[in-house]
């Protein structure tokens, strides 16, 4: 069974006000340039999309950016049915590195000027394009927002402060200051409704978000997911264990039982040159993962990209970002004490359910234990396999 992509109906948006205000964005060509902001779930990716496929039905020219390679792939697959060209949903390095005949590093990008000057002599003028939609806008660098928008004619830009895992990406405020300062008339447009998580997952994931950022622990947020019938399910279970065998034995069940979409993530994605290192990787758990029979796509940033998405995908935190699961499994969660961000996202790919192995024999870091409080999930350890002795035979 291949992955599938979810996305609220128009139906499902027209039932709730914050639905209604995404369909007024989707609508709404009234300004130079935009800033959606909002939690995990909140219809970000949602509207950009929407307003992809709207703009390219009336023959305009629209271009669809983002950081994440999983994401493009997830989206491409979606919009074919609206005759949409893959060359329209691109990753932002894949769009600029070739326009550009340049290189573009995030952890060392270029200042604003050396783009113009770069985009400049491609050909690339100014306002001939449409529209730019830039989804997980804090993934890339101030310098894209200060460049970028003065060759479209319409920048919308989506972004999340509490998903920032990238040292040089742009805060929320730090965007907005680019895009009014340069290119008005500006437009802040701002979700409080999650459409992704259940209430249980919800609570349990914004625990690793100081509770300065607003955005994650707005209560009306959960509120209004604790009064959704449909979007109220089981607590993440945090499952301990002393034993390898016994983990993989049970994740084996796990699998088999998982219903829809589902993810393996790691913080990992290469195999660790170390032997032994209780962090494992995306090479090490797809490698289990496809000896237990079943059928995954796996990627990390340096690995080729998948052509295609199976149901089960093995993946990394940040890789997984901007994406959905029905379920989620982390193999391994007590491995560091400085990737905070990294867990929220990683929570919040669950649609469903949320399960999490916590290893008692290298405990290392136990964020569950520093950030969690005990109602917010189902504990459960697995004990040791007893030894069996057989009887002794009588004399």
């Amino acid at each position: 069974m291949p992955f599938e992509f979810h996305l609220p109906s128009l139906e499902e948006m027209r039932a709730t006000p914050d639905g209604l205000a995404m369909l007024r964005m989707i609508d709404d060509d009234d300004f130079r340039s935009a800033l959606i902001t909002g939690c995990p779930g909140s219809g970000k990716t949602t509207v950009s999309i929407y307003r992809l496929v709207r703009l390219l039905s009336q023959g305009l020219d629209v271009r669809f950016v983002t950081y994440q390679n999983l994401l493009v792939l997830a989206i491409r697959n979606l919009v074919q049915a609206q005759q949409v060209a893959p060359s329209n949903v691109s990753t932002f390095h894949k769009w600029y590195c070739p326009l550009t005949h340049s290189d573009f590093r995030t952890d060392d990008p270029p200042t604003a000027q050396q783009m113009i000057e770069r985009l400049d002599r491609s050909g690339l003028t100014s306002g001939q394009t449409t529209e730019i939609l830039i989804d997980e806008g804090q993934d890339l660098p101030l310098c894209v927002y200060e460049a970028i928008p003065r060759y479209f004619a319409r920048c919308v830009v989506g972004a999340d402060n509490a998903q920032q895992v990238y040292e040089h990406g742009a805060e929320a405020d730090d965007i907005q200051g680019a895009l009014r300062t340069s290119f008005e008339p500006y437009r802040r447009f701002s979700l409080h409704r999650n459409f992704r998580n259940t209430y249980e997952t919800y609570r349990f994931s914004r625990q690793f978000i100081p509770k300065t950022n607003l955005i994650a622990w707005d209560e009306a947020i959960l509120a209004r997911l604790e009064r959704s019938n449909d979007r109220r399910g089981p607590k993440p279970s945090v499952i301990a264990f002393q034993d390898l065998d016994r983990r993989n034995e049970h994740l084996r069940i796990v699998l088999d039982n998982a219903d829809g979409n589902v993810a393996i993530l790691t913080p990992r994605g290469p195999r660790p040159l170390k032997a032994v290192d209780p962090c494992e990787s995306v090479d090490g758990i797809y490698d289990l993962v496809t000896e237990m029979g079943f059928p995954a796509t796996k990627y990390h940033h340096g690995a080729p990209v998948p052509a295609d998405l199976e149901r089960y995908v093995v993946t990394t935190f940040k890789s997984a970002k901007g994406m959905e699961f029905d379920t989620v499994v982390i193999p391994r969660i007590n491995f560091s004490n400085k990737i905070e961000k990294a867990w929220y996202v990683a929570c919040t790919r669950a649609r469903g359910r949320l399960i999490i192995y916590r290893d008692l024999q290298h405990p290392y870091y136990d964020p569950i234990r520093h950030h969690c409080e005990p109602d917010t999930y189902d504990a459960e350890i697995l004990t040791a396999r007893p030894l069996i002795f057989e009887r002794d035979s009588p004399f």
